[in-house]
């Protein structure tokens, strides 16, 4: 994944032959997209502005979701409640919680 996402060869390759954007903002902005972007210019008109993209780059979230994720939410949710209530030890909180996530998360 880090090799798709942080290498600029193929970011712009992505950008270049599939309907994919690149999220590496120096690229959005690099002369290569303003190449690959005129391409789809009809009579000089540009239909995609690039500092729309750009935003959209910079302000996109990705949330996160696995198998059980809501479930492990509530257990987290409840557990740190507890612990901010009760004014316990944090560390020790955090490791029986981490240890119960692993636990509940096991096939």
């Amino acid at each position: 994944m880090k090799f798709l996402t942080n290498d600029k060869d193929v970011q712009l390759d992505v950008f270049k032959y599939s309907h994919g954007m690149p999220v590496i903002k120096e690229l959005l902005d690099s002369k290569e997209t303003d190449k690959e972007l005129s391409k789809y210019n009809s009579e000089g008109k540009s239909f995609i502005d690039k500092k729309v993209l750009s935003e959209v780059v910079e302000q996109s979230i990705v949330t996160p979701s696995f198998h059980k994720y809501e479930e492990c939410m509530d257990i987290a949710d409840k557990d740190i409640f507890q612990l901010i209530n009760s004014g316990g030890d944090v560390l020790e909180t955090l490791t029986k919680l981490n240890y119960k996530l692993d636990n509940f998360l096991k096939p």
